[in-house]
């Protein structure tokens, strides 16, 4: 958790998208989101511009933005496409 409050890029392979019932998209970089350290975070209102990101399971991605603590685990809360990169 040392780098919370620091804007960086953290780079991994994508092993799910999920999307909530209230439309938020979860970009999970472990088997298990509850046990993993980071992931990354699309609001609903921003979740359509970028389209169907169950594309990228398998591959390497990079996720780049402030990276924050949410209930004890980093993540990257993505507002634009930009800030997403293969």
């Amino acid at each position: 958790m040392k780098h919370i409050g620091e804007t960086a890029s953290v780079r991994g392979v994508l092993v799910d998208a999920y999307t909530s019932a209230s439309g938020t998209v979860f970009l999970d970089f472990c088997k298990n989101y509850k046990t993993c350290p980071f992931s990354g975070v699309i609001f609903a209102d921003d979740a359509e511009q970028f389209g169907d990101l169950s594309r990228y399971a398998g591959t390497s991605i990079t996720l780049t933005g402030k990276i924050v603590s949410y209930e004890g685990r980093a993540e990257i809360v993505l507002s634009s496409p930009s800030q997403l990169s293969q």
